[in-house]
């Protein structure tokens, strides 16, 4: 023996992959529903956006300056009104730092900012 000892290499995390906000939510989906959780929001049969409720993760959650039986009605000035524009929407989120959303609570909507960065570090932190 030559009193070397081989150490394993550190595995790659997403923060030096160089992947963007939509390969850590895609890689991380099931995480993500830890912080939120989503369902379409229908009112007089007409989607309105999504209501949203805290995963197992509410701090986090709250940390996103959402609250639950909030319903996300817009991202970035486009409706969430229809599951084929939502879907567009949430992929353009990919290489944004920031997203201003609009939710209805309690009746009136609030806008909302949120540091994609932040949402990308729940992420990190849920692995």
């Amino acid at each position: 023996p030559t009193g070397r000892v081989a150490l394993p290499a550190p595995a790659p995390s997403p923060a030096n992959a160089g992947g963007s906000l939509r390969d850590v939510i895609s890689e991380n989906a099931s995480k993500i529903t830890d912080v939120i959780r989503a369902a379409p929001n229908v009112e007089q049969g007409q989607m309105t956006g999504y209501r949203l409720t805290p995963g197992r993760d509410r701090e986090a959650f709250s940390a996103l300056g959402l609250e639950p039986g909030d319903v996300l009605t817009d991202v970035n000035g486009t409706p969430l009104n229809d599951a084929a524009t939502s879907l567009q929407v949430f992929e353009s989120l990919g290489e944004a730092s920031m997203a201003t959303v609009t939710v209805v609570r309690n009746g009136a909507p609030q806008v909302i900012v949120i540091d994609m960065s932040q949402l990308q570090n729940v992420a990190e932190n849920l692995q």
